[in-house]
């Protein structure tokens, strides 16, 4: 029961524990890195908060380890949100009452692989130290897309195109499939193969039928590719296997505003005047879009039978 005891209080990783044993509120006790992919760097914070009246001094036990993990100095912020700089050469984080401290972990990956190590703190006078795991999962999908497509303001029964780039980040080709069947939403290239490290523009075409805003979601069904082959760009059905731990499914979110376009013109009569027979006779007509989308225009007579509508142009 005693080497129990002993275990116990040696090492906490439990953030309940640390905020009744010190009165230190630890935004966690375990940093996860999740969709990352290979030579990026990617930020991750944990705040120390003091709910103490007294200063409290905060080793660093045992920085990260590995070459992948690493500590970035930052600040120190009071209650009313007052930033100072400040430096820790020593190693050790003086922290005020009513204080809190940000400190940034940087993860930089190097290759699609698991990524574990540990931050060890330690509170002056104490014999239990504080464990702060770093963890980043390896990433399900190694092909980056954007989260979000928005056409912003577009005009009804008016085709509108916007493109976005898809990467293939990863060391495996990737075939893809734009799942669209349901969808107003037109893909160009609707599917395909990825080859490892390259770069695919798609364009996605919409014409709104209506006045509102829309917001779709449309799913992507991704497939890795483990063999390389000589015929890489047919589509066949085994590039989708039903039943399969490398297929899965990204989605991507499209937005757009649709309203109608308004044009505002100098007059609605023009008078031509007096015009002899064989003489030409100028008068100018200033057409204004006063909506906030682009439109085409297109001049045409009341009655396509009238004799007269070769006259003017």
């Amino acid at each position: 029961f005693l080497i129990h005891v002993l275990t116990y209080f040696s090492a906490m990783t439990d953030r309940n524990e640390v905020l009744s044993l010190y009165g230190l509120d630890i935004s966690c006790t375990t940093l996860r890195w999740q969709g990352w992919s290979p030579n990026h760097k990617y930020v991750e914070k944990l705040t120390i908060s003091n709910l103490n009246t007294k200063t409290l001094h905060i080793a660093i036990k045992s920085a990260p380890r590995s070459a992948y993990f690493a500590i970035v100095s930052t600040s120190t912020t009071n209650s009313n949100n007052n930033t100072t700089a400040t430096t820790t050469n020593d190693g050790v984080i003086k922290l005020r009452g009513g204080h809190c401290r940000k400190v940034q972990i940087v993860f930089c990956p190097t290759t699609i692989a698991q990524y574990s190590d540990r931050l060890i703190l330690s509170v002056a006078s104490s014999q239990s130290d504080i464990i702060i795991d770093l963890i980043a999962d390896i990433p399900k999908s190694v092909l980056q897309i954007p989260k979000t497509l928005d056409f912003g303001f577009i005009a009804v029964k008016e085709r509108s195109c916007i493109t976005f780039d898809m990467t293939n980040d990863g060391d495996q080709r990737i075939s893809y499939q734009w799942m669209t069947q349901n969808s107003p939403l037109n893909f160009e290239s609707k599917s395909g193969i990825i080859q490892r490290t390259e770069t695919k523009t798609i364009q996605v075409t919409y014409t709104p039928p209506m006045a509102n805003c829309v917001e779709m979601r449309v799913a992507c069904k991704l497939h890795k590719l483990h063999h390389n082959s000589d015929d890489d760009d047919n589509e066949n059905e085994n590039m989708f296997p039903e039943h399969s731990e490398n297929t899965e499914l990204v989605w991507l979110t499209v937005r757009a505003t649709c309203t109608y376009p308004f044009f505002k013109i100098s007059t609605q009569c023009l008078d031509m005047g007096a015009i002899s027979i064989g003489d030409v006779v100028t008068r100018k007509l200033r057409i204004e879009n006063v909506s906030t989308v682009a439109t085409q225009l297109q001049m045409v007579s009341e009655d396509a039978h009238n004799h007269l509508q070769n006259v003017f142009s």
